[in-house]
């Protein structure tokens, strides 16, 4: 953030600016419910509320499902993607498609390949590039 001297320090380090940001989403929320004197029960029943849940379990568990098997066989994707793309740097879009068709995530397939392709030296420049092919 732009101050970030004002966040908590544990150990010397500072608060994650992701943890402050869902702290403060969090909090606005709880203060829209109470000012706007919204029933909470109601919350749950509403269809707008019901949609989103849905699709961020979907989504998380996605992203779970990726994280979970990319690190478990990281080693092995390292070797397999890395010789073809090093060779053939154009290969990384479709790898990049192949995975985001996978794991039915567009997100979810750039994280678990992004750091894959960094790891093994792709080119920043081929890895913004391809991004579309998601």
């Amino acid at each position: 953030g732009a101050f970030s001297e004002v966040r908590p320090a544990f150990d010397g380090k500072p608060l994650s600016m992701v943890l402050v940001i869902q702290m403060f989403m969090l909090l606005s929320g709880a203060l829209i419910i109470i000012i706007t004197k919204t029933n909470p029960a109601s919350i749950s029943k509403n269809e707008v509320f019901r949609s989103g849940m849905i699709a961020i379990v979907a989504v998380y568990g996605i992203a779970w499902m990726a994280e979970t098997m990319f690190g478990a066989h990281m080693t092995e994707i390292k070797g397999v993607l890395g010789e073809m793309v090093k060779e053939y740097p154009w290969a990384y879009a479709i790898v990049l498609l192949l995975v985001s068709k996978f794991v039915n995530s567009q997100a979810a397939a750039l994280a678990a390949i992004v750091p894959v392709a960094l790891a093994i030296g792709v080119y920043p420049a081929y890895i913004v590039a391809s991004a579309p092919a998601c």
